[in-house]
């Protein structure tokens, strides 16, 4: 199974075996999905939405979170709201560990 889209501008993030693909451009429009990829199975998944499309985002994970944060989308710039400070997801992940 394959990304629903080629994808430019995603943020990324890892945890263990999975890695967070978020948001981006496919060329057309700003995109508000979270895929993940387990590298194990070989097996793409949707994960949740953001609350914004956008592209260009930061993406991390913190004590069992991922954060996306910031990002462009067209429409922020037109009404000249800032976008550095917004939070766009956060969400609750199922740290593996490995002894």
């Amino acid at each position: 199974m394959y990304l629903c889209a080629d994808v430019a501008g995603a943020g990324v993030a890892v945890i263990t075996d999975t890695i967070f693909v978020c948001g981006g451009y496919d060329g057309a429009n700003h995109l508000v999905s979270v895929e993940s990829y387990n590298i194990c199975t070989g097996h793409w998944s949707v994960v949740s939405n953001m609350n914004i499309p956008r592209c260009y985002v930061g993406a991390c994970v913190l004590k069992g979170k991922l954060y996306v944060v910031a990002g462009f989308v067209l429409i922020l710039y037109i009404v000249r709201i800032p976008s550095a400070v917004v939070v766009l997801l956060v969400l609750d992940v199922e740290l593996k560990v490995v002894h």
